[in-house]
This record gives structure tokens, C-alpha cells and sequence, in this order.
């Protein structure tokens, strides 16, 4: 999930792998790896590699991306910081290119944060067809190291949901995370186990 703040200089490497457990998805994996560099106080580009890795198949790459992050940073005062990401995804082997805009929120009050990222999505070959979905997350900071918390990721036109704990642990510049999603109503996985590495620099 992403957040709406950028700072100018910062460059980051994120690692994601997702595993999924039971229905229509059981024993596939999901895999993400991002570089980004904030050129501005209000603008970070990024690189983003998707893969799928079906159950007892070889990882095969799904889409190359230019990924955009722009921070509102008139909002940055506000109860809530707002942003925006807009990402355009060459699609390998055949699938279709593709663009996803995200309107990104966080919020702060002490030890608690809370960020939503408002998503549409759509085909460049249908592109009268715009796909919803959402994420939404809160994290306590239990110390300067750990925090824990709750996750959400929904779609309503397939009317799937998918809700479970989250947990971080910084080791300097590194951040390692762990999570589990719980599947719901007509989730293609009864579950899925996340994990991700972020380094920053």
C-alpha cells in the first residue's frame, strides 16, 4: 500500500511476495519489486516489476511499470495528507497494458497511523471500463522498531474482500513486514500470507 509522502532525495528498493492459500489461487504466489528516487519535495518516480508464479510453475513476469507518486503537500498540515499515484503497466506474454490512479491518504496521532489508498483501474484496450478497489490500514507503534496493526483490501465488482494483521520491524534502514489476509464473500484465496522488505536511503 502506498503512502502520499515524498521526500526529496530518498531512494527506495521494496520487495513483495505474496503466497496463496486455498480456492481458485491455492498455491500461487504473487511477486513485486520496486526502485524509486523522490527528484522533488512533491514527486517520486518509481520502477515496478510484477510477476505471477502459479502453483508448481516457474515465476513468469506479468507487467513492467513507470510508477508516479505526487504528494499534495498543501495537505501535509491537514488531519489527513493527501497524494496521488499514477502508474502505467507494459503488459508481458501478451496481457494488455494498463493504468491504475490512486488517490493515497495517512493520517498520524501519536503512536497511530491510518492510510487508504482509493483505487481505479483499466485496460489501455477497454478503457471505458474503470475497475474499483481499495486498501485501507492502521498500525500501532509498539516501539521505535515494531508496530502492529490491521489490513483491509476489497474489490466491489467481484465483491471480494480480503482482512488481516500486519506487523513491521525496522532494523535501521531496512523495514521487514509480515501479514496475513483472511478471504471473504467471493475472494479468489481463502487467504494469503504477505511478506516485504523496503530499503531506504
Amino acid at each position: 500500500m502506498s503512502g502520499p509522502g515524498v521526500s526529496k532525495g530518498e531512494t527506495r528498493f521494496e520487495g513483495r511476495t505474496a503466497y496463496f492459500d486455498g480456492g481458485a489461487l491455492d498455491g500461487s504466489w504473487n511477486h513485486r519489486a520496486i526502485v524509486s528516487r523522490a527528484v522533488t519535495d512533491w514527486w517520486r518516480p518509481a520502477l515496478n516489476l510484477r510477476a505471477s508464479q502459479p502453483a508448481t510453475e516457474s515465476a513468469e513476469l506479468d507487467s513492467i511499470a513507470i510508477e508516479n507518486v505526487f504528494d499534495f503537500t498543501a495537505t501535509r498540515g491537514w488531519p489527513v495528507h493527501f497524494g496521488l499515484l499514477a502508474e502505467y503497466k507494459f503488459g508481458m506474454h501478451g496481457a494488455d497494458d494498463a493504468i491504475d490512479i490512486k488517490l493515497l491518504g495517512e493520517a498520524e496521532s501519536g503512536a497511530f497511523s491510518a492510510r487508504f489508498n482509493l483505487i481505479a483501474a483499466t485496460t489501455i484496450a477497454d478503457r471505458s471500463k474503470w475497475v474499483p478497489a481499495y486498501s485501507a490500514r492502521g498500525m500501532w507503534r509498539g516501539s521505535e522498531r515494531v508496530s502492529l496493526g490491521l489490513e483491509v483490501y476489497g474489490e466491489p465488482d467481484v465483491a471480494a474482500l480480503y482482512i488481516g494483521p500486519r506487523a513491521t520491524v525496522r532494523l535501521g534502514a531496512a523495514t521487514v513486514a509480515l501479514g496475513y489476509l483472511a478471504g471473504f464473500d467471493e475472494a479468489r484465496a481463502n487467504g494469503q500470507f504477505r511478506v516485504g522488505l523496503e530499503l531506504t536511503h
